[in-house]
């Protein structure tokens, strides 16, 4: 006879995985780091970023990334120092840097290019060290908010410039309407519409030297259709 297989008991069962309550990224989410403004732009500064992310993740951590590329001065000697963190464009038209930042056992890696005060792209044979130094925190930055803190402030930026400007600009005031204009309108209710443009025109209407109240009684004296 077969053997016959024994009953499972609850306490045979596999234990079910502990999820955490909340999702770290929610949390990163909620906090609202400091900005400052400069220009038109609004920034977080890597020291908020920082700050910020290791009170609430202590284990929180970043590498930046190094590159085989060998960049020479004009001389041809071998460059040292940050240059190591310096990735070339195709072409050598430019330059990035990568920072890893991982939270909670989670990593991110952002890309970004050595840029000037007005988020310009440096020309490879413009960049020196300091350009080097700030585009790896700006690095460091972004990254952090790829784990949710400041990521707001981020919102918009691969738009086009013109939609960046709709959505960032207050809505225009509505013009007030000019009062000449509006009693030349008046004056044309009823009257035949291409008699009044020739007669707009002859009296050289809408010219700032327009004289309006002989304009309008023109208009006026024009028979109703």
């Amino acid at each position: 006879m077969p053997k016959s297989t024994p009953d499972t008991t609850a306490d045979d069962a596999p234990e079910a995985v502990a999820l955490p309550e909340t999702n770290y990224f929610e949390v990163l989410a909620q906090i609202a780091p400091e900005t400052d403004k400069k220009a038109r732009l609004t920034y977080v500064s890597w020291a908020e970023a920082w700050n910020r992310l290791k009170r609430v993740f202590p284990d929180a951590d970043f590498f930046f990334h190094e590159t085989d590329t060998v960049l020479h001065d004009q001389e041809g000697n071998p460059m040292q120092g940050p240059e190591t963190y310096l990735f070339t464009a195709p072409n050598f038209i430019g330059g990035f840097v990568k920072v890893t930042v991982t939270v909670a056992g989670i990593s991110h890696t952002m890309p970004l290019p050595v840029m000037d005060q007005r988020n310009n792209a440096v020309p490879a044979d413009k960049i020196d060290a300091m350009a080097i130094n700030k585009a790896l925190l700006r690095a460091l930055t972004k990254c952090i908010a790829m784990h949710g803190l400041g990521l707001h402030v981020y919102k918009g930026e691969d738009l086009p410039d013109e939609m960046s400007e709709t959505q960032t600009t207050a809505p225009a005031k509505p013009k007030k309407a000019n009062p000449s204009t509006a009693r030349i309108r008046k004056a044309s209710e009823g009257k035949d519409r291409e008699k009044v443009a020739a007669l707009y025109k002859e009296m050289g209407g809408g010219k700032p030297d327009t004289d309006v109240d002989a304009l309008v009684k023109a208009i006026e004296a024009l028979p109703s259709v």
